[in-house]
């Protein structure tokens, strides 16, 4: 039922017209993979609509997403699901579909997304935030398989 009501969302969903590129001179949390940035603009006039920050952890399991920012005249109206949706399609080109995890949700956007949570299908699971307190332990997740191997 998920994965019916995910495909009928994204048919209603606005058209952007994504642009992607590495993020250059900025510290990436993801090391080795770059942090990258997906800016969506309007197909007929060109206007940026919305914009994110993310990247693919070290061990290739999910991606990380932050700074999601749509323009305030355009909010509600489905420009960031479609920016989500959209690199989500980007990044399951290159390594398979893997589970978003945002960072650290404040305000106005836990409403988001809890309500993205509640609608992507198991394609495109939604994973709960990635506080600031806790980047070091997913550090030493990342760090544990190849501490193993090397055993």
């Amino acid at each position: 039922m998920r994965e019916w009501l995910w495909r009928f969302k994204r048919r209603q969903l606005p058209e952007i017209r994504l642009q992607i590129h590495e993020r250059h001179g900025m510290a990436s949390f993801v090391k080795p993979h770059p942090w990258m940035q997906a800016l969506a603009y309007h197909p007929l006039t060109g206007a940026l609509v919305a914009r994110a920050g993310y990247g693919v952890g070290p061990l290739c399991d999910r991606f990380y997403l932050g700074d999601l920012h749509v323009e305030p005249a355009l909010r509600r109206q489905g420009y960031a699901t479609a920016l989500l949706a959209a690199v989500s399609d980007h990044v399951a080109a290159e390594y398979g579909r893997l589970p978003l995890t945002p960072l650290h949700e404040t305000g106005a956007a836990r409403g988001f997304w809890d309500h993205m949570r509640q609608l992507a299908p198991k394609s495109l699971p939604v994973t709960r935030d990635l506080r600031g307190s806790e980047v070091d332990e997913e550090r030493m997740r990342w760090a544990r398989p190849a501490t193993e191997a090397a055993r």
